[in-house]
C-alpha cells in the first residue's frame, strides 16, 4: 500500500474514512449511485460524473475522477449526491 496517498488527509478526514464511510467496487460498465456515507476512491481507470439538471434529455459530464481521486464523503463538495446526478464506468 503506498502510504503516500494517505498524506494529503488531515486527521479528522482520514478518522471520517476508516470509521465512517462505506466503500464499493465500481465495475465497468455501470452506472453508480451513492447514499450519503459512501465514497469511491478510484484505483484504476476513470469514472464520469453525468448530470441532466439543466437538461433531462441531454445528460452532459460535469466531473471525470481519475486514479486517486476521492469521491464523496464531502471532499467532492457533495456533486454526486446531486439529485440529477450519477456516476458511471466505461
Amino acid at each position: 500500500m503506498n502510504l503516500r496517498f494517505f498524506n494529503r488527509f488531515d486527521n479528522d478526514q482520514l478518522k471520517m474514512l476508516l470509521t465512517k464511510v462505506t466503500f464499493k467496487k465500481v465495475r465497468t460498465r455501470s452506472v453508480q449511485f451513492f447514499k450519503e456515507n459512501e465514497g469511491c476512491i478510484v484505483v484504476s481507470g476513470c469514472l464520469h460524473l453525468l448530470t441532466h439538471e439543466h437538461d433531462l434529455a441531454s445528460p452532459m459530464i460535469a466531473a471525470t475522477y481519475y486514479p486517486g481521486d476521492i469521491i464523496g464523503i464531502g471532499i467532492d463538495n457533495g456533486w454526486y449526491q446531486q439529485k440529477h446526478s450519477w456516476l458511471c464506468a466505461w
